[in-house]
């Protein structure tokens, strides 16, 4: 049986999905930084903070994630670009969290009941 495909995060403990990575996008704010691969989280990883831990997340757990205890987060960035002169790449990366709880559910059929 085939996986479906899952996304990466940063985070700063090693054995939970607490404090995760963050961007910041300019004229926006703070927006929680996902990853479609492992090695897109490493690769940003690289560049500087090496006290970040990728994490895999399956479609399900993601959604439950921006449901629950990361549902702080108003914007999403997918795989963001490390490094300065990023602003612009950063802001044509990110979308609205519910958007991306749209796409989530539309994609990986997650089902539109489970939030609302």
């Amino acid at each position: 049986m085939r996986r479906p495909p899952g996304f990466w995060i940063a985070c700063r403990s090693p054995d939970a999905l607490s404090d995760p990575l963050t961007v910041s996008v300019p004229g926006l704010g703070e927006a929680l930084a996902v990853f479609c691969f492992e090695e897109e989280a490493r690769l940003y990883m690289g560049y500087g903070d090496d006290r970040l831990h990728p994490h895999p997340v399956g479609p399900g757990e993601l959604v439950e994630l921006l449901l629950g205890p990361w549902s702080r987060f108003d914007r999403i960035t997918l795989d963001p670009m490390p490094g300065r002169g990023t602003g612009l790449m950063l802001l044509l990366a990110s979308t609205h969290r519910r958007a991306f709880l749209d796409h989530l559910v539309h994609k990986y059929g997650q089902g539109r009941g489970a939030y609302g």
